[in-house]
């Protein structure tokens, strides 16, 4: 009988054992499920910004997003932290010398130009007047700047200027109409800023192609070709 009894204490610590380290390493393995969903969200949360490049982990609920530059620090901060379930996010900033693109060691030329174009068109989109194809004076600025960032591309580089708009209760044409206008208001802005004409096209997508996420739908695009 004493030595059953000493069996069974000696049983009962190992038991004990065995089955908390199964619980453990259930949670260990929950765990890194839950930080790898709210990695990959996070980063189509990123892209959906306009964010490109940038690197997203998780400890926990915890997210740190490194490789941003620092002008849009803010946007990726609030774009991550907009993902369900995510707690606290930091954001590391990108060094990046001044005057250096952020594109920069690309071999690519025209992924570099691409890169180049999409961040800026992230920091300052191209708007327009309400419900017209009108730019406003800061969408014109951007035009200017997404012109001479064309003018210096190798010789041959041609953009397509894609224009969306949001989904409204009107008909398919009056909103592909509009944005088409839009499209080519963007186009003559960058002839006019000195691109060639040749090497310009413009699409209006009307509203066929809505933005991942939380974008906004109301946007132009300037595709690389």
């Amino acid at each position: 009988m004493a030595v059953s009894r000493r069996g069974v204490w000696v049983l009962v610590p190992v038991a004990l054992v065995v089955t908390g380290a199964l619980a453990g390493a259930a949670g260990w393995w929950q765990g890194g499920r839950i930080e790898s969903d709210l990695a990959d969200r996070s980063r189509a949360a990123l892209s959906s910004a306009g964010v490109q490049g940038a690197s997203v982990s998780f400890e926990g609920r915890d997210g740190r997003i490194t490789g941003v530059p620092a002008d849009l620090a803010e946007k990726a901060s609030s774009a991550v932290r907009a993902v369900e379930g995510v707690r606290v996010v930091q954001v590391d900033t990108a060094a990046v010398a001044a005057g250096t693109p952020a594109s920069a060691g690309t071999d690519d030329p025209k992924a570099a130009l691409q890169a180049e174009i999409d961040r800026l068109l992230a920091a300052d989109p191209i708007a327009f007047v309400p419900d017209t194809a009108e730019p406003t004076a800061e969408g014109r600025r951007t035009a200017a700047k997404v012109a001479e960032l064309v003018i210096a591309a190798p010789e041959g580089t041609a953009v397509e200027v894609g224009g969306h708009v949001a989904r409204t209760p009107g008909d398919e044409e009056t909103a592909r109409r509009l944005s088409q206008e839009r499209a080519d208001a963007v186009a003559r802005l960058l002839v006019e800023g000195g691109v060639d004409r040749e090497r310009v096209t413009a699409v209006g997508f009307g509203d066929t192609r809505p933005k991942p996420g939380a974008g906004d739908d109301r946007r132009v695009e300037v595709t690389v070709r």
